[in-house]
C-alpha cells in the first residue's frame, strides 16, 4: 500500500499534535460521549504543551459531524498553522489516543487504509457498460455510462440466408459495442489505477469486453457472476461478490510480500528483518516495503517501544546515542508504530500491515528494499539452510 496521499505533512512545520478517536453519534447520548472524549484528549494535549488556539482548531475538526451512520473513528492531524489532515476512519481507533511531538501518529491511518481495496467495477451487457470506480477509503470517484452505437443486438427465431445475415450483424454489434466498452474502460483503468477490475454481467459481452482489454488491464481483472444492467439485480447478492474478491486480492497480495520477502532474505540480499536492521534501512533510504506485524496487548510492539527522532523521517533511530552521533539535535522519543509509519511516508516506501498470526519475521518488523550495498544489514545467524551462502557456493 502506497503512502502518497500522507506525503505532503513531510513539509509541515512541528510538532504535531494527534488525536485519534470514536465520533460514532448515531443518538444524542452519541454527541455527548464525544464531547467527553475530546475533553479528554484536550487535556491531555496541553498537559503535553500543545497551544490554546491549536486545541480550538482540533476540538471544531474532532466534533463536526461526519454525515455517516453506524460506528466510526477520526484521526485529527494539527500543528500550530492549523488542521493539516483530518481522516474518517471505517470504525472506531483500536486505541484512543492523543499525541503531541515531532511526528504526528498516522498509524490509524495506515491500518484504515489497508483494509481497503480500489476498485473499477464494470456492469456489461450487449449494449454497452456501466463503469463505477472506487477509491481505497470506500468512497466512489466516477461513474459513467457507455452505450454502443451498434444496435442490431438481439437474435430473433428464423432460418435461412436472412436469418443468418441477422445473426453476423448481431455478434459483429456486440463485438463493436465490446471494443467501445474495453476502450472506455482501459482508459479510466489509466486514470485511476485501481486495485482491481471486476467485470459482471452477460456472458458473451463480458468475453468480447476481456478480449479486446490491453494486458495490463486484464491483468488486474476478475470475473464476478452476480449483478448486471438488468432491472432487478440482485445489489446485496454483487455487494457480496464484490467483497469476496477484493478479499481474495488483498489475501494474494500479502501472501505474494510474503513469498518475496522469505526468497530475499534466504538469499541475504534485498530483505532485512527486526527493528534494529529496518531502522538502518530506513535512514539510508532503502526501504521498498515496510512489513508491520501488529500484536495485541504487551506484544504490542508498536504501542510498547520507543524510537528516538528528530522529526525528520530519515532521522530516527533506536539509541539517541546513534542519532547524536550523526549529527543530530533535539532529539526526542516517540512510538515505533509513530515511527515507523512517518519515515516511509518521508522515504517513499510503501507499507503493509500483517496480523499476529504470521511468523514470517522476527521483532513484529521487516523490509524489503530497493537496493542494497555494503553498509546494508544482514542476519548475524543464518535462519535456514544455505541461508546467505551464494548459489553453487
Amino acid at each position: 500500500m502506497r503512502l502518497d496521499r500522507l506525503h505532503f505533512l513531510t513539509a509541515l512545520q512541528g510538532p504535531f499534535a494527534t488525536v485519534s478517536t470514536d465520533v460514532t453519534r448515531d443518538d444524542e447520548a452519541g454527541a455527548h460521549e464525544l464531547a467527553a472524549r475530546w475533553d479528554s484528549h484536550a487535556r491531555r494535549l496541553a498537559e503535553l504543551g500543545a497551544p490554546e488556539d491549536l486545541l480550538a482548531a482540533m476540538g471544531t475538526a474532532v466534533t463536526r459531524p461526519t454525515q455517516r451512520s453506524g460506528k466510526v473513528g477520526r484521526l485529527v492531524v494539527a500543528t500550530a498553522a492549523g488542521v493539516a489532515l483530518d481522516y474518517l476512519l471505517p470504525e472506531p481507533p483500536v486505541r484512543e489516543q492523543a499525541t503531541w511531538g515531532p511526528v504526528p501518529d498516522l498509524l490509524p491511518v495506515v491500518r484504515a487504509l489497508s483494509a481497503m481495496t480500489s476498485y473499477l467495477l464494470a456492469e456489461i451487457d450487449s449494449a454497452g457498460a456501466d463503469l463505477h470506480v472506487v477509491s481505497a477509503d470506500g468512497s466512489s470517484l466516477e461513474a459513467a455510462t457507455i452505450e454502443g452505437e451498434h444496435d442490431v443486438l438481439h437474435k430473433v427465431p428464423g432460418g435461412g440466408w436472412a436469418h443468418r445475415r441477422l445473426q453476423m450483424r448481431v455478434e459483429d454489434s456486440i463485438a463493436r459495442n465490446a471494443g467501445e466498452v474495453a476502450e472506455a474502460l482501459a482508459r479510466e483503468v489509466r486514470r485511476h489505477s485501481p486495485d482491481v477490475v471486476l467485470l459482471t454481467g452477460q456472458d458473451k459481452p463480458v468475453a468480447a469486453v476481456l478480449d479486446q482489454l490491453p494486458t495490463p488491464v486484464t491483468e488486474r481483472s476478475r470475473r464476478i457472476h452476480s449483478g448486471g444492467r438488468a432491472a432487478g439485480t440482485d445489489d446485496e447478492a454483487l455487494d457480496q461478490a464484490v467483497n469476496e474478491v477484493l478479499a481474495d486480492h488483498d489475501r494474494e497480495r500479502r501472501d505474494a510480500l510474503l513469498e518475496r520477502f522469505s526468497a530475499a532474505e534466504g538469499r541475504q540480499a534485498g530483505a532485512v528483518q527486526g527493528l534494529d536492521n529496518v531502522v538502518t534501512v530506513l535512514q539510508q533510504g532503502q526501504v521498498d516495503e515496510l512489513l508491520l506485524r501488529e500484536e495485541s496487548g504487551a506484544d504490542d510492539m508498536t504501542a510498547q517501544r520507543c524510537l528516538w527522532t528528530t522529526g525528520r523521517p530519515e532521522q530516527l533511530a533506536v539509541r539517541r546515542a546513534d542519532l547524536e552521533a550523526m549529527g543530530a539535535e533535539d532529539t526526542e522519543q516517540v512510538s515505533v508504530g509513530a515511527a515507523l509509519v512517518w519515515a516511509a511516508v518521508g522515504t517513499g516506501a510503501s507499507m503493509t500491515l500483517l496480523d499476529g498470526q504470521d511468523r514470517s519475521f522476527t521483532d513484529s518488523v521487516a523490509a524489503l528494499l530497493r537496493w542494497t550495498d555494503a553498509s546494508t544489514p544482514h542476519d548475524a545467524v543464518p535462519s535456514m539452510p544455505g541461508h546467505g551462502e551464494l548459489p553453487g557456493g
